[in-house]
């Protein structure tokens, strides 16, 4: 043959070739890529799967099978971070159930609420969902005067304003309105828009109810029980705006032991005490539901009436008089009687008037008595 066609055919056959190589190396190719790509998506699967397992609670799932490669590293990797996460939860559990706080979480995306185990042992209240309509943050049975403030201050929780320290009485498990102390914390994602809300809710009912005796006892007479001089000032302060949005009367009635030195002088001043636990004891109970009553100093008494057009001053200082006429049992074995005299001031439509003023007057009212007799009453002039 001629050296033309020797190259022809030399060509073909080098063409057949390369497309043959072409195809070898394609075979080849995709067989390694399928190789490849299961070598690197089955750990990731892995990894993927085991998430979800402990995404699901179960805490002790860990990546298995580790070979000694870049993905082995990565997966032991992996599973020392998920130990330390779960030591990290086991300690904040244990700590949150040794403490009396109970923390909680409101998540703004799911919507979600949850607290912590000893959430129990303070209330009885079982949420059927974790969902924040089902929660305790919206379903506690708060304290009637604490409720519009707690629903309003929710609301700008919602919002992403912290608690800072705000107080509520709440129901408990058995059944008593305890004070609670609940104290937040806002997180934020990078656009600065609340995702979620940790807290913590403190029981500080032992030292309010503390805090409001010693407030109590500030503002009542020791020996007597009743209101103090400032309290009584304050009240009765008070009562006259009540009664001017009430359109009512009321009636301030001023009361004095007369000749009360013939007590302390002819027995002692225990007896004189008893004297004046005995005028409060039967002032208190005339007076209850109808008004309130304090010691003004020494020997003088305070009383106020809330609508004196039904309450009648005067029949209520005809009951007092009368009353202390009976006498009672005195610890040195003699029945002794208690005369007073009062004085009464009314407050019909003048609610402008002040409260010093007020008493003044009664106590003048009072010293019109005394000058005219004793053991009565008089209305100011």
């Amino acid at each position: 043959s001629c050296p033309s066609a020797r190259a022809v055919q030399f060509s073909r056959n080098s063409s057949t070739m390369i497309i043959a190589i072409t195809v070898a190396l394609s075979v080849v190719s995709a067989i390694a890529a399928i190789v490849i790509s299961g070598s690197v998506t089955s750990p990731l699967k892995k990894i993927q799967k085991t998430l979800e397992t402990i995404r699901n609670g179960d805490h002790e799932a860990r990546i298995s099978n580790m070979n000694n490669n870049e993905y082995g590293q990565l997966s032991r990797a992996f599973n020392n971070l998920v130990d330390d996460i779960v030591v990290s939860e086991d300690r904040y559990r244990n700590i949150s159930e040794m403490s009396d706080n109970i923390i909680f979480e409101w998540n703004f995306k799911t919507n979600e609420v949850v607290f912590s185990n000893n959430f129990n042992k303070k209330f009885s209240y079982r949420a059927p969902s974790n969902h924040f309509g089902d929660s305790f943050l919206l379903k506690a049975k708060i304290h009637p005067d604490d409720l519009d403030r707690y629903r309003s201050d929710l609301d700008q929780l919602e919002k992403g304003k912290n608690f800072e320290r705000n107080e509520y009485r709440i129901k408990n498990i058995y059944g008593d309105f305890i004070w609670v102390l609940m104290r937040t914390a806002t997180l934020k994602d990078n656009d600065g828009k609340p995702v979620k809300v940790v807290g913590v809710m403190v029981d500080i009912d032992r030292g309010k109810k503390s805090e409001q005796q010693l407030t109590e006892r500030a503002s009542f007479d020791a020996l007597t029980e009743l209101y103090n001089r400032e309290t009584i000032e304050n009240q009765i302060d008070n009562e006259i705006s009540l009664s001017e949005m009430r359109k009512s009367e009321m009636a301030v009635l001023f009361i004095d032991v007369d000749d009360f030195k013939h007590y302390n002088d002819n027995y002692s001043h225990a007896t004189g005490d008893q004297v004046l636990k005995f005028l409060a004891k039967t002032i208190k109970t005339e007076v209850d539901g109808i008004g309130f009553a304090g010691r003004y100093g020494g020997d003088e008494f305070i009383v106020l009436l809330r609508n004196a057009e039904t309450n009648d001053p005067a029949l209520f200082a005809q009951r007092i008089i009368a009353k202390l006429n009976e006498g009672f049992d005195a610890d040195i074995g003699e029945r002794l009687t208690v005369s007073v005299s009062i004085g009464i001031a009314l407050i019909k439509d003048n609610y402008n008037t002040r409260v010093e003023y007020l008493i003044g007057k009664a106590d003048d009212a009072m010293y019109s008595v005394k000058k005219s007799g004793k053991s009565n009453y008089a209305f100011i002039n």
